[in-house]
């Protein structure tokens, strides 16, 4: 089983001193080897910090900037790769929303760091005046990052809580330290369903009687309860345990979108592709387990294998991935658009995903990456093994 991530959260209020980072480091260091000790392959180690721009709202412009950049200096000195300054909250008030575009600037040159624009919550609603801001920071990111990739280190979220151990929406509130762990668990979910199709038949027979959810939970429980009882034993150092996101996080070849295949239904994208997602959602949703985050399918299109072959037969659109995550997911993860795309209509896909996060009361997201130069059906051309190549979708 691999562990995507490692994930702590820090209860100190900003500013931070470099002791955070002196402990910090090593506390990283010693959930990773533990769970090396136990068998595991943890993909990497982060920091999830206190919302920087709320804690910090009373400070001026460029002393938030030189603090980004300290955080940056920080995170290099004591090996930490991946830290979230938070998010900008559905409830800022005007004078932080204006602020939002100085998260293109802080992404731009801090390369550690994630951050996060919340457009929705359930206690304030739809915060309509900050989707276009925010769609700002998405285009300024595709112009001045290279090849556009630093929006892998931006979203735009709602409803999303707190302790998710998933980037960029990782934020933290409690002042309690602590663990939130993210496994990547798509070929662990094809093979649950495999099994099944293997003993009961293919299609509608998998699904019948709901067999396949009790065993994807099943399975879930036995993976998530020695984490736990480890995770658990950190309380001797005051960390507290907040949860396993259990959302199977696809990595390339090991694709959620073939788990869903092997029902035998149809291919992704296809009629029953629906029906498939919400059988396993329903375990993802139905263990005893402590969890965070999403805990919902990921459907990204730059790091699933099969999700891009399906987008390049015409199978999927911005829509039909919309409705999946509505239903059953995390949200619009990783999507290749236009690098001509205007704001307005990058803001407008925004507010989609805000609306029906506040409607059905769930987690969303919205990962978009425009990349400059490409125009809808051509494919992505990246360089970095980490992603997949899919073609540019139509928004």
């Amino acid at each position: 089983m691999r562990v995507r991530t490692i994930t702590l959260g820090v209860g100190a209020f900003h500013p931070l001193d470099e002791e955070v980072f002196h402990l910090a480091g090593p506390l990283l260091g010693m959930a990773q080897a533990e769970f090396e000790k136990a068998g595991y392959e943890v993909q990497s180690t982060r920091l999830s910090l206190r919302p920087v721009f709320a804690d910090l709202a009373n400070w001026s412009t460029h002393d938030l900037l030189d603090y980004c950049a300290y955080l940056q200096q920080m995170c290099d000195a004591h090996g930490i790769f991946y830290c979230s300054i938070g998010h900008i909250p559905a409830n800022a008030p005007e004078p932080l929303l204006r602020r939002i575009h100085l998260l293109a600037e802080v992404l731009t040159v801090n390369p550690a760091l994630s951050a996060s624009v919340q457009i929705a919550s359930t206690a304030f609603g739809l915060r309509t005046e900050a989707a276009l801001p925010a769609a700002q920071v998405i285009c300024e990111l595709a112009r001045h990052t290279n090849e556009g990739l630093g929006n892998l280190f931006f979203s735009v979220s709602a409803n999303c809580p707190p302790q998710t151990p998933f980037f960029p929406v990782a934020y933290h509130e409690s002042q309690e330290w602590g663990f939130s762990i993210g496994l990547q668990s798509a070929g662990l979910i094809g093979d649950t369903l495999r099994s099944v199709v293997y003993e009961r038949g293919r299609g509608l027979l998998a699904l019948s009687d709901g067999i396949a959810t009790a065993r994807l939970i099943g399975v879930l429980e036995q993976i998530g309860q020695p984490i736990e009882q480890m995770c658990d034993t950190w309380r001797e150092h005051d960390l507290a345990y907040f949860g396993l996101d259990l959302s199977p996080v696809p990595y390339g070849e090991e694709s959620i979108a073939d788990a869903i295949e092997q029902v035998g239904l149809g291919r992704f994208g296809e009629a029953g592709t629906l029906a498939v997602a919400a059988t396993i959602t329903a375990a993802l949703k139905g263990t005893s387990l402590r969890t965070c985050g999403y805990c919902g399918l990921m459907l990204p299109a730059l790091a699933d294998a099969v999700i891009s072959e399906r987008l390049a037969e015409g199978k999927l659109t911005l829509d039909s991935l919309l409705l999946y995550a509505a239903v059953c997911g995390s949200g619009l993860d990783s999507i290749p658009i236009p690098g001509n795309t205007p704001p307005e209509r990058i803001a407008a896909v925004l507010l989609d995903v805000a609306a029906l996060a506040t409607r059905l009361r769930k987690p969303l997201s919205a990962k978009l990456l425009p990349i400059p130069g490409k125009q809808a059906g051509e494919m992505t051309t990246f360089s970095t093994p980490y992603l997949v190549n899919a073609p540019i979708m139509r928004i």
